[in-house]
């Protein structure tokens, strides 16, 4: 992922894949669709388009996942892990919320701190 040229604070790919067991992928049908800020209605980046095809192996993914190591984990081991999740989703709390202004056309040039 790297900085835009119109939008240099912000960091985000041009093309985001599906997330299904664990990778990120296109979709089976190759089909992405645009994300477009409303504001002045340019194209922000693509977006894999899934469909049943691609919900079907997310859905397999998971019921596999849930009769493997997750299923077996102490709620210690699951707490650790969403523990995680959170201090990573804290650390890009700026840029997502940055994204998502533009996402939705309200993008302001003082960002949060």
């Amino acid at each position: 992922m790297s900085a835009n040229t119109k939008y240099p604070n912000i960091v985000f790919p041009k093309q985001l894949s599906l997330f299904i067991n664990g990778e990120y992928v296109d979709a089976v049908s190759k089909k992405v669709y645009p994300v477009i800020n409303p504001l002045d209605e340019e194209v922000i980046c693509t977006v894999a388009e899934g469909d049943l095809e691609d919900v079907n192996k997310a859905v397999d993914a998971a019921e596999k996942a849930l009769v493997g190591e997750w299923k077996t984990m102490g709620h210690r081991g699951r707490s650790n892990l969403l523990l995680k999740l959170a201090d990573r989703w804290s650390k890009e709390l700026e840029n997502l919320y940055n994204l998502e202004c533009l996402n939705n056309g309200t993008f302001t040039e003082k960002p949060i701190t």
